[in-house]
Parts: structure tokens; sequence; C-alpha cells
């Protein structure tokens, strides 16, 4: 693997290589590496992908104007990601996807990923009482 994937790479437990909480894990126990996209964590990380992706469109839009202006750009720059670190995630040796249900989980995960990213960027967020939290 290179350098540049071990940016997007964390620690996981053998057993549970979609969880990046690896700490919990007693010193000697062996440790796993996956992508931080396919992750459960990753549901709660999209701050700078969706700032980077959105800087992105607004470039091809500078430059591009016209095609660049769809949604569906932003969808392709996303799925470029996701499809990008769900492949690193298989590639990797020390992910440890071995089973059909961890890959397919991976897969769920990263698909899922890509569009709530792609929502992001295009600026779609629930509203607060939408999903349940109403600061009382």
């Amino acid at each position: 693997m290179s350098k540049f994937a071990d940016y997007f790479l964390v620690n996981t437990r053998p057993g549970k290589p979609l969880n990046a909480d690896a700490a919990a894990a007693p010193p000697d126990e062996p440790k796993s590496k996956v992508t931080d996209f396919v992750t459960q964590q990753s549901f709660a990380s999209f701050t700078v992908s969706t700032a980077v992706t959105k800087a992105l469109w607004k470039g091809f839009q500078k430059v591009f104007s016209g095609w660049a202006d769809s949604a569906w750009l932003p969808l392709g720059l996303c799925g470029l990601f996701g499809a990008g670190q769900f492949l690193l995630a298989l590639r990797n040796k020390e992910s440890k996807l071995e089973t059909w249900d961890h890959i397919l989980f991976a897969l769920v995960v990263a698909v899922t990923n890509t569009l709530i990213l792609w929502f992001a960027t295009l600026g779609i967020e629930p509203a607060a009482d939408d999903i349940g939290i109403t600061g009382e």
C-alpha cells in the first residue's frame, strides 16, 4: 500500500473489521486496517469530504459552466471517492474484509456514505426536528 493510502486507513479489530474502535482492544490483540470510509464511524465524519467535494463542484462550475451546473456532477465526484475508498478497503490485505457479510456491509456503508456526501454537497440537510432532535 502506498503512503497516501495510509491517510485513509484506520485500525480495527480482526473480528470487527468495520468498527474503527480498535483502542478498546487489549494491547496484545492483533489489529487490522480498513479504509475509514467503510467503517461505522464514518457516518459522522463528512465535514472535510463535503467541503472538498463542494469546492471541486464550484470550481468545475466556474470553468465549465453549463453541464457542470448539474446536480449529477457532485454525485459523480462523490461516487468516484466512495468507489475508490471501497476498492482500497478490498485491496488492503490488512483490512480483513474476508467474508461476504463484511464485504456486503462495507459496500452498504460506502454507498450510504456516498449518497450522504452527495446530499451534503448539494446543501440538503435534515431539519433537527425531522431526525428527533428538539434541543429540549
